[in-house]
């Protein structure tokens, strides 16, 4: 059952996702900002000061963090679907129509 607790403690949770993501993006900007070509290629890790390399890293490790919590939400939805009787079996039967181009008018 969902109760405002768990609503109120998803919506922190995706506030802080959020607020990560734009404190990357952010830190990201003096990378933009102080770019040289002289120093090597755009997004090359030569081109990057220290601060900028541990920004970059940990932007792409924040990423990966977001996907796999993204695949375990799937999951968990997948398996409390699939507890409803008959649920699956008619999921797959509406996407093997969709594929042979019938759709089920409701």
């Amino acid at each position: 059952m969902i109760t405002r607790n768990k609503i109120f403690v998803g919506l922190v949770v995706v506030l802080f996702d959020l607020f990560v993501g734009i404190f990357f993006g952010v830190a990201m900007m003096d990378y933009d900002d102080s770019y040289m070509e002289s120093k090597g290629e755009y997004w090359s890790w030569e081109s990057m000061n220290d601060f900028q390399k541990g920004i970059s890293v940990g932007m792409n490790i924040w990423v990966v963090i977001n996907l796999l919590i993204l695949g375990f939400i799937i999951y968990i939805l997948i398996k409390r679907l699939s507890k409803i009787p008959g649920f699956l079996k008619q999921f797959i039967q509406e996407a093997k129509n969709r594929l042979e181009g019938r759709h089920n008018v409701y």
